[in-house]
């Protein structure tokens, strides 16, 4: 009997040791696994120059040093999305030299309105992805910075922008959003919606990170398997993980046919049921609604001047023939009276419109915010 306790002990001894020596060097591969996330081996690179070259993303910022270049991706794409109810996610409250976002949700403007909104200004909230939300420039040249920048200087008015525009969002994620702040007690004068791109992108109605959060949800039996789920949870999000997974969920349904018309069909006619729910709500509460269909690089682009598009677009490809068929119901007249159709302003213009794969530059951004300005003037919503 002393024999087996011995050999009992021994085998405890040895297994114990194995496992803190696992555990340490679990530790100290996802310290330098996170190091590499966020430096990447070189403190002067970010992940699109890394991912680019710093010599072709300079040309997109002609203005700015390369720190500030530096600085300011850095910031874009280190920002965090934490949970929130209903939407599933928004950006986390940061602080930051060109990048900041309110622990209310939304991305800073130049001169930034108080929350919540004052009602002797003209509020506006703007909803979107993360072109809305404005990846890869500043605060103060975002769309929504530059559309409240020309109206004070068209109008004269008091007017102040809320960007309320989110990584990954698209009309149904949007919709929701605004269902909340008015919830809240959060009313603007003005709610505009600059969509397209991600609708079809998010072509089956499923935002980002839904397998994520399945995987959270998914209830099994036995403590066998809760246990399993949860260590497949933990591990999945340690900072190796991220840097072998890519740290992005995958999305189902990549086996949609670019030219399949139901598909098609199916994202604008939801598109379309959102922009009707949303009409019906912001008039209930005396509210005046704009639907912004934005460029995409896919559609009526001369992408010879793309510096980012690389091998492809991968599931924005799918825009191309949606926008395609979007555009006929834009000109039948069909897509209503509060719709703005920004799609083919790049149609003309030379160079370069894109910080990245899909972002727009400053001046971009400009024209875009130009075009939504003298629409909200011209069709005397202010």
């Amino acid at each position: 009997m002393p024999k087996l306790v011995g050999h009992i002990g021994q085998w405890y001894r040895n297994t114990a040791q194995i496992l803190m020596n696992v555990f340490v060097l679990l530790v100290c591969v996802n310290i330098a696994a996170y190091g590499y996330l966020k430096l990447g081996g070189n403190p002067e690179e970010n992940v699109i120059t890394r991912k680019y070259g710093k010599d072709t993303v300079q040309i997109v910022y002609p203005d700015m040093s390369k720190n500030d270049v530096n600085q300011m991706l850095d910031e874009t794409w280190s920002n965090n999305l934490i949970y929130e109810p209903f939407t599933q996610f928004r950006h986390a409250p940061f602080n930051g030299k060109f990048v900041n976002v309110d622990k209310a949700g939304y991305r800073h403007s130049i001169n930034q309105g108080a929350w919540p909104p004052e009602s002797e200004n003209y509020n506006i909230f703007i909803f979107g992805g993360s072109t809305t939300f404005g990846s890869g420039v500043a605060d103060d040249k975002t769309i929504a910075s530059q559309l409240q920048q020309y109206l004070v200087n068209k109008t004269e008015q008091n007017v102040k922008v809320y960007n309320f525009g989110r990584g990954y969002y698209y009309s149904s994620q949007e919709q929701i959003l605004f269902l909340r702040l008015l919830q809240a007690g959060h009313k603007p004068d003005l709610a505009l919606f600059i969509d397209g791109l991600n609708d079809f992108y998010f072509f089956d109605d499923t935002p980002e990170f839904t397998k994520r959060l399945e995987k959270a949800c998914y209830k099994v039996q036995g403590a066998k398997k809760r246990i399993g789920g949860a260590l497949s949870i933990l591990f999945s999000n340690m900072p190796v993980s991220r840097l072998i997974f890519t740290g992005h969920a995958k999305h189902g349904g990549s086996n949609m046919v670019e030219e399949n018309h139901h598909v098609i069909d199916s994202v604008i006619n939801r598109y379309l049921a959102s922009k009707k729910i949303i009409e019906l709500v912001s008039g209930g509460h005396g509210i005046k609604s704009l639907f912004v269909w934005q460029p995409a690089p896919t559609y009526k682009y001369d992408d010879t001047n793309h510096l980012f598009k690389g091998e492809g677009y991968g599931r924005h490809r799918y825009s191309m023939h949606g926008y395609k068929q979007m555009s006929v119901l834009y000109k039948s007249g069909n897509a209503g009276e509060n719709f703005v159709w920004c799609a083919d302003m790049q149609a003309d213009l030379k160079g370069p419109l894109y910080v990245d794969q899909v972002h727009y530059t400053e001046k971009f951004s400009e024209m875009i915010a130009a075009r939504i300005g003298e629409t909200i003037i011209s069709r005397g919503l202010m």
